[in-house]
């Protein structure tokens, strides 16, 4: 007899009975702005509290719509703290709301302490999964974790990108 991983029986599970991936909370504000950091950003207005699927921005005060980080090369990062270890099962992302900037591959990382993390990789998989990122501003871009993960903090490394680095994303589990 095979032994299943937890994820697999999990997946199969959120599947058999059909339950729809639940947002963790980035757009609604469930997941507080302290929970969200980053390796660096390029000024307080587009800090990692804006990287929120579906933000556009605000006036009052003055925040642009995404995270936009202060140097543009692949050691970026932008990480969720999810207070307690979580079933997480898929990711979705943007550009950002108000300029052609957007990320278009990026690899996620995840961890239970905030300092040791692992790189994602697919089912069978021996190489780094690297995720399609957008193709413009706002078009959601949804990917499946196969295996889903159960963490406490996830991070999402840009790979590539066009205009800048420059994101809004959202996390989900059923």
């Amino acid at each position: 007899m095979t032994k299943k991983k937890k994820g697999e029986e999990t997946k199969k599970l959120c599947n058999t009975f059909k339950i729809p991936p639940v947002p963790l909370g980035m757009e609604s504000g469930a997941i507080f702005d302290s929970q969200i950091t980053a390796s660096s950003v390029y000024n307080d207005n587009l800090a990692a509290r804006n990287a929120r699927l579906h933000f556009k921005g605000s006036e009052n005060p003055l925040r642009r719509a995404g995270w936009v980080p202060g140097v543009k090369n692949t050691n970026q990062w932008l990480q969720v703290d999810l207070q307690q270890t979580t079933r997480v099962i898929g990711i979705a992302t943007q550009g950002r709301h108000d300029f052609d900037q957007w990320v278009t591959k990026y690899k996620l990382q995840y961890g239970d302490d905030g300092q040791t993390f692992r790189v994602y990789k697919r089912n069978g998989d021996i190489s780094d999964t690297v995720f399609p990122g957008n193709k413009d501003r706002d078009t959601v871009v949804y990917h499946d974790l196969n295996p889903l993960i159960y963490v406490r903090f996830v991070r999402v490394l840009p790979m590539e990108w066009k205009g800048t680095i420059a994101m809004r994303i959202e996390l989900y589990s059923c």
